[in-house]
Parts: structure tokens; C-alpha cells; sequence
């Protein structure tokens, strides 16, 4: 899915799901950064790699404090898979790192396979 509000919201959404939410983003799909970096996802990215595998989204840096709690949890100040969700990161694990841009994704992605599914019209 595309994003679909700001930082704000994706607080929100954060903050009053709880961690309940999870989008699952395929390979090269450049409609999970679209319309532009200024919309935001909620947390709980899961992104299909090239290789198939699902991997979580680390969560991305803000603050001193973040980095203090990732070495807290055994991530040794850069955040790993598995350790936090985020909105946005660079990390090949997410959707962001792995498609900086739209004219480098393959809207064919989009379409699957997810796990051995693909969604077609």
C-alpha cells in the first residue's frame, strides 16, 4: 500500500495500536514509498527479499536514547531486524533501502509472489 499520512500520523497510529500492524512489502515494489518521503507508514514493516526470505524493518535512529536502548537489547547500537519496527528506515531489510526511489523499483513486484502468491485483476 502506498502511505498514507504524515509522521504525525503514523505516531498515532504507533501509539494506539501498539505494535498490532504489519505490512508486508514485496522485493522491488516502489508503491510502499509512494507519493514521497513526507507520508509515513505506521510500524511493523515485513519485507520480502529477493532471496524470499521475510525480514522485520529495524527501526530507524532518532535519538541518543534509541541507540542506548538497541545496545540494551543486544544490537550493539545499529539496529537489526528483530529488535524495532519502523516507519522509515534505509536498511536493506526495508522497502525504503531497498527502493530509494520510484524509477528504481519494478511495479511487476507488486503483483507478488507473496509466499507463493500473486494478486492479479
Amino acid at each position: 500500500m502506498p502511505r498514507v499520512g504524515n509522521k504525525d500520523f503514523a505516531d498515532w497510529v504507533d501509539s494506539h495500536l501498539g505494535g498490532h500492524v504489519t505490512r508486508i512489502n514485496n522485493r522491488e515494489d516502489p508503491i510502499p514509498i509512494a507519493p514521497n518521503a513526507s507520508y509515513r507508514h505506521a510500524s511493523g514493516e515485513v519485507h520480502i527479499a529477493d532471496s524470499g526470505t521475510w525480514e522485520s524493518c529495524p527501526g530507524e535512529l532518532f535519538s541518543s536514547l534509541v541507540v542506548s536502548l538497541s545496545r540494551a537489547c543486544g544490537c550493539g547500537g545499529a539496529l537489526t531486524a528483530g529488535c524495532f519496527s519502523g516507519q522509515y528506515n534505509s536498511s536493506n531489510h526495508c522497502s525504503v533501502g531497498v527502493v530509494p526511489n520510484i524509477f528504481q523499483g519494478n511495479l511487476s513486484d507488486h503483483k507478488g509472489p507473496y509466499d507463493g502468491i500473486s494478486m492479479s485483476c
